[in-house]
């Protein structure tokens, strides 16, 4: 943090504030892109949700024993790492299940509402009021939220997935998705505040993820062993996970830096990545029937990040 600025407030440095943001926009790449391996594996969502969050418990684990940290912690922060890690894993689990029944461009947008959620739970529970101006964080989501919804009709307006039924499920697995990446980003601040250094609660996380993911699953025990049998869910499912892994490290150093409300939100940019992969590699969408939605898009996108940019600082 920079030097204290205001009555007691301290005020970030702009190297950190570039730095915190620079980190949220890698983030926005990676998350982009973990769901691109969903894609290209043929097994259920229970197989890949199982197999990513596999993927980053041994990535996570691996970079913890690499760096010759002590993986031990107090129970606040087990507790506080567990609960995270849950309220991930069932977003992984209900995101997964959106993108099977609406495609990666379409399902990606609605779950990206998590934006203003995330700036919400942050300025209420994370205690972000007297870092930020809440108007300006708000307005700046809401703008990457926009973003989300205009370049997410595009695939719908092409027949991506699109039936009635499928919709509406679709749309509630995407927005129960977009809830509990939002709640997740709070007990990681949490752990954050307390010292705990990035990979160790990540750490903590991923068991937590583990674990949750196996009790969302544990009727479809028979599902989850026959991904022994499933070169594809070994294979692009952990691939998924160490993608993401990248993603929680880059938006662990975001929130450092710029707080939850801000970090978040940028994160949320992965619309653009998610859209384009959809559009240019999957062919969900095509885009020389949408040239005003993606300009407006990429505008309302561009406006959401000066906004955040400029509201941190009171």
């Amino acid at each position: 943090m920079g030097e204290g600025e205001g009555p007691g407030i301290p005020r970030m440095a702009d190297t950190d504030l570039l730095v915190g943001f620079l980190f949220a926009l890698g983030s926005a790449v990676f998350f982009g892109l973990y769901m691109v391996p969903r894609k290209m594996a043929h097994g259920t969502p229970a197989q890949f949700a199982v197999g990513m969050i596999s993927g980053v418990l041994v990535g996570v684990t691996l970079l913890q024993l690499a760096g010759g940290a002590r993986l031990v912690a107090s129970a606040r922060q087990v507790v506080s790492g567990y609960l995270s890690g849950v309220l991930w894993a069932a977003g992984i689990a209900l995101f997964s299940q959106a993108v099977s029944r609406m495609g990666l461009a379409r399902a990606t947008p609605i779950k990206n509402t998590t934006a203003v959620m995330g700036t919400i739970l942050a300025l209420v529970f994370a205690g972000e009021t007297a870092e930020v101006h809440p108007a300006l964080a708000l307005l700046g989501s809401g703008l990457v939220v926009s973003a989300a919804v205009i370049l997410g009709r595009m695939s719908c307006e092409d027949g991506a997935a699109c039936s009635s039924g499928g919709s509406v499920r679709g749309v509630a697995l995407s927005l129960g998705a977009a809830v509990a990446f939002a709640s997740y980003a709070v007990p990681l601040k949490g752990l954050l505040r307390q010292g705990v250094p990035r990979t160790e609660a990540i750490f903590w996380i991923a068991q937590g993820a583990f674990v949750g993911s196996l009790v969302f699953f544990c009727r479809r025990w028979r599902e989850l062993r026959a991904v022994a049998g499933c070169p594809a869910c070994m294979t692009w499912a952990p691939l998924g996970g160490l993608v993401w892994l990248a993603g929680a490290l880059c938006l662990a150093v975001g929130i450092e830096k710029t707080g939850i409300s801000i970090a978040w939100s940028v994160g949320n940019l992965n619309t653009l990545v998610a859209v384009a992969v959809g559009t240019w590699v999957f062919r969900e969408v095509h885009p020389g029937r949408h040239r005003l939605a993606l300009a407006l898009g990429l505008l309302s996108a561009a406006a959401g990040v000066i906004c955040l940019g400029v509201s941190y600082g009171r």
